[in-house]
């Protein structure tokens, strides 16, 4: 099943959504070139980048949150999460893990606290943001292990968290959707009742390396609108070979089913799976593709296409009504089980 969501323009295609162009007309232009050259580690400033992950945005709920940090117990480690509940909420069914964005080098749970506090608001859930170790400090795989490792104890110690079901719904835009989906292919339907995944990075191999053929072809551009969409999407392919020197290295190759789920091979036993994506995303041909190589094996896909946006979207709550809209519809998913 596959939804359109509308821009300003209605089902045209080609246009940024006039609250997209007014914020990336005044940005920095990538050009087509950024994605043939790598990048080069002595000329970044890394924190600057790391510390630029997300958007400002804003707080929309309209009932008493309650919002705490925890401890997660990991391996040999800990990790922070932040847990959010309506403040009144009684016999809680549901939990959701959110799975934050960032390029596996930046981003946190706090970064999205008003979108998991709406989210917690909407679907009448259980909100665990998790805080996975994040690169160069920790490369692949770790924070594939942090997820594992936290799901699988937040799943045995639902009661004590205080949510009845024994399954969790795995949700994660960006790197976190990558996350999410490897969390699906390890822990399976036994763990997770369904997966969301937005802009998910589900391809880290070089743009002319990849399986699913990246072109700009793919996309359908309007030419007034042609130099910041290019941009929009260019910036996600320069981040894509950041990651790939400081999250992948040369521990694993890109083709790794565990770097890029892509390239995995899957069954029934994966969980059903909505996966939300932007027009103007450089990671939508990869999400196409891998929605396909899932519905080849029998597992339930729903696809839904925001037109007008770009990478990111989600972190605009407050400037952008889409990102309340995609909050809404994540909610519908908890609610509807």
């Amino acid at each position: 099943m596959r939804i359109i969501k509308e821009s300003n323009y209605g089902n045209k295609r080609g246009l940024l959504d006039p609250a997209v162009f007014e914020r990336t007309k005044n940005k920095h232009i990538y050009h087509d070139n950024c994605l043939k050259e790598p990048v080069k580690l002595s000329e970044i400033d890394f924190m600057a980048i790391r510390n630029g992950m997300g958007s400002q945005n804003r707080s929309l709920t309209t009932k008493k949150i309650f919002t705490k940090n925890i401890l997660i117990p990991c391996n040999d480690h800990y990790l922070t999460a932040q847990l959010s509940q309506v403040a009144d909420q009684k016999n809680i069914q549901h939990c959701c893990v959110y799975l934050h964005g960032g390029g596996f080098m930046g981003g946190s749970a706090q970064k999205l606290q008003n979108q998991s506090e709406l989210l917690a608001q909407f679907s009448k859930s259980l909100v665990i943001s998790l805080n996975y170790r994040l690169a160069p400090e920790t490369i692949f795989p770790g924070a594939i292990e942090d997820v594992i490792a936290a799901i699988s104890w937040i799943c045995d110690h639902h009661r004590e968290l205080g949510f009845s079901d024994e399954r969790v719904f795995v949700m994660g835009d960006s790197a976190g959707g990558n996350l999410a989906v490897i969390a699906g292919k390890q822990l399976t339907k036994k763990y997770i009742n369904q997966i969301v995944t937005l802009y998910g990075a589900f391809d880290l191999s070089p743009t002319d390396h990849s399986i699913c053929h990246w072109s700009y072809k793919f996309y359908q551009i309007d030419p007034q609108h042609h130099t910041l969409i290019h941009s929009r999407i260019n910036k996600i392919g320069y981040l894509n070979d950041l990651v790939r020197q400081l999250y992948v290295t040369k521990k694993a190759a890109v083709s790794d089913p565990y770097v890029s789920p892509i390239t995995g091979t899957y069954d029934q036993s994966f969980p059903e799976i909505t996966m939300i994506e932007a027009e103007f995303d450089y990671c939508l041909p990869s999400n196409e593709y891998l929605a396909q190589v899932l519905q080849n094996k029998g597992v339930k896909v729903n696809q839904i296409l925001y037109l007008g946006l770009d990478h990111g979207f989600y972190d605009r709550l407050g400037y952008l009504k889409q990102t309340q809209d995609c909050i809404e519809t994540m909610a519908n998913i908890i609610n509807k089980n």
